[in-house]
């Protein structure tokens, strides 16, 4: 799963599941329901990496260095 892969880490901050695998999504969805200490953890620390780096804020902070960087390469 490129893009996926490069943000999330499994069992970290998600479990990580083929889309086209209801096998896999099926089984990811039996081990949260069973497992109320993971899915917790897996939720919280979900959470602090969104809220560390994909908020709003940081996504405007990053198109307005883009436009710097572009008007600087103009100039």
């Amino acid at each position: 799963m490129p893009g996926v892969s490069e943000v999330l880490s499994e069992g970290e901050n998600a479990l990580l599941v083929d889309p086209r695998r209801p096998d896999q999504i099926a089984e990811a969805i039996v081990r949260l329901a069973g497992d109320p200490p993971l899915r917790k953890a897996l939720a919280e620390r979900g959470r602090a990496l969104v809220l560390e780096g994909y908020t709003s804020v940081h996504y405007a902070r990053r198109m307005l260095d883009l436009f710097r960087n572009c008007v600087a390469k103009r100039v």
